[in-house]
Parts: C-alpha cells; structure tokens; sequence
C-alpha cells in the first residue's frame, strides 16, 4: 500500500525534471541554430549597404551608362517634348499605349516634370501607323494634341490616359478634342522606324542622352543621380 502510494509522485517527479530540462535546453537550441544567421544577417546588412552606396555613385553610374549602345535622340519634330527644352539630361520613353508597366514609367516621369526636375523627356510611341494597330489612334490622337501650343494639354492627356484602370479611347478622347491631319500621320511612320533602329524590343525602353538605362537600374534609382550629371 505505501509502495503505491509513493509511485504518483516519483512518476510526477520524473515528468517536473523532463519539463525543466526541456525549459532550461529550448532556449540554448535556438540560440544555437539561431547564431549562424545571426551572424550572417551582421555580416550581410554592412556589405548591402555598401553595395547600395557603390549604386549610387554618381561616377559608377556614367560609366555603366556610356558602356551602353548609344543612339541618336528622336527629333522632337515627330516625338511628344514634354519639360525643360534646355535641360541637360534628356530621358527617352518608349512607350505602348497599352503597356502595363508603362503606367508606373510615365507616373515617375509625371511626378519629376511636376516638381520641376531639370529634365526633358520625350515619348514615343511603338505604333504601326495602321488602321488595324489598336495603339494607332491613340497614338495619332497625343501626336495632334502635340501640336497645340500648350504643351501641358498632351502632358495631362498622356496622364490621364495612363491613369485609366480600364483603357477606353473614346472615353478618353472626348476630353481631348482635336483635329486630325492625315498629313501629320508620317510622325507615327518616324517614330517606328526609330524604335527599329534602337533596337526597341520592350515598353518600357528607357534611354538617358540617347543611351540606353543599364539594367543595373530602374527609372526611380536614377533621380539624384541624374541631379548630378
């Protein structure tokens, strides 16, 4: 009888001893495995950063650019020149009317024309110059509104086009009205025989003074940098 009554409390006795050891050892076992990483993220975070100041030197930057194939600027005759005509850093979009991507390029672009960032930018447009091309109206329709001595017009109409969640181009175009001219459609003609030439395979395609944005970089990277040119 005194046998069994002893036996609850050595079986819970042997239960309380596991359970601190348990207690005492977790904690040492997640250090253990833990360290490594530890280690890893001290050693790891000092050399990003110093990866992230070597991409933002200016000097790095320039020479990535010029290593870049270079290419004659489109004439601002047949392309949309939107900001300062006499900056020195003239950044090329070519853009699709319906390119996804292209929405977050130009809302970059939009917000550094809008707070004043020395810069020009001029667009264009990878459109067939065809009836059958669902980019050729709109980009004939921005072309005419380039015509029009405020330049803020085809600034907002481009903006608004881009904001759209859904593209409608007879929505759109009814808040820009203007004349077509046939005669001006060779600008459509212009700017795909120059995409042709730079080699255009994608929109966005970004150039900076006719070279081609390193893949090293997106377009946001380069803002104070561009300030440093």
């Amino acid at each position: 009888m005194a046998a069994f009554l002893k036996q609850p409390f050595a079986v819970m006795d042997m239960n309380s001893i596991i359970n601190l050891f348990i207690c005492f050892a977790l904690p040492v076992v997640v250090w253990l495995l833990a360290r490594p990483v530890l280690l890893r993220a001290q050693q790891v975070n000092p050399l990003r950063a110093q990866l992230q100041a070597f991409k933002y030197s200016a000097e790095l930057f320039n020479r990535l650019l010029t290593d870049q194939p270079k290419f004659a600027l489109p004439d601002e005759d047949w392309s949309i020149v939107l900001g300062n005509v006499e900056a020195g850093n003239i950044i090329t979009m070519v853009t699709n009317p319906f390119c996804q991507p292209c929405v977050d390029t130009h809302e970059v672009l939009n917000n550094w024309l809008d707070n004043n960032l020395d810069i020009q930018v001029r667009i264009v447009f990878t459109a067939n110059n065809d009836e059958n091309d669902i980019r050729t109206p709109v980009a004939r329709h921005m072309m005419a509104l380039n015509e029009l001595p405020d330049k803020g017009t085809v600034k907002r109409a481009l903006h608004e086009w881009y904001g759209q969640k859904r593209k409608n181009y007879d929505d759109w175009a009814k808040g820009y009205p203007v004349n077509l001219d046939a005669t001006k459609y060779y600008k459509i003609e212009k700017q795909k025989e120059w995409c042709d030439m730079a080699e255009v395979k994608a929109t966005p395609t970004l150039l900076i003074n006719g070279y081609r944005l390193p893949k090293e970089y997106q377009l946001k990277d380069i803002k104070y940098l561009l300030a440093q040119q």
